[in-house]
């Protein structure tokens, strides 16, 4: 059974552009232009704001323990074509650590 992706080819009405072996000629236009995805920024940070910050990650950290992702000052980008589309949140909460990509815990 061929298809796409999760459809197969008897959902499709005509069997699909790939069971058949044909492929839409793809010309680009202009060469492509490598994005920067910076990893860091300097911030001023007084003491009382990395305080604050770091007992929201700690209390974090303590309530939901191993069950969710927790993270503090990470870049996270919105669109994967604007790199200029970012912040940094203080402390962030993922729920279902399935997909964490990194801890960092001390």
């Amino acid at each position: 059974m061929g298809g796409i992706g999760c459809y197969s080819s008897e959902m499709l009405p005509d069997g699909g552009p790939h069971d058949r072996g044909e492929h839409a000629a793809v010309t680009d236009v202009r060469a492509p232009v490598p994005l920067h995805f910076p990893t860091e920024a300097e911030m001023p940070e007084s003491t009382l704001h990395l305080t604050l910050r770091t007992f929201l990650y700690q209390l974090l950290l303590f309530t939901f323990g191993e069950s969710c992702c927790i993270g503090s000052e990470q870049f996270v980008y919105w669109r994967a074509s604007d790199p200029k589309t970012c912040l940094a949140p203080d402390a962030f909460l993922k729920l279902q650590k399935t997909a964490c990509v990194s801890s960092r815990r001390s």
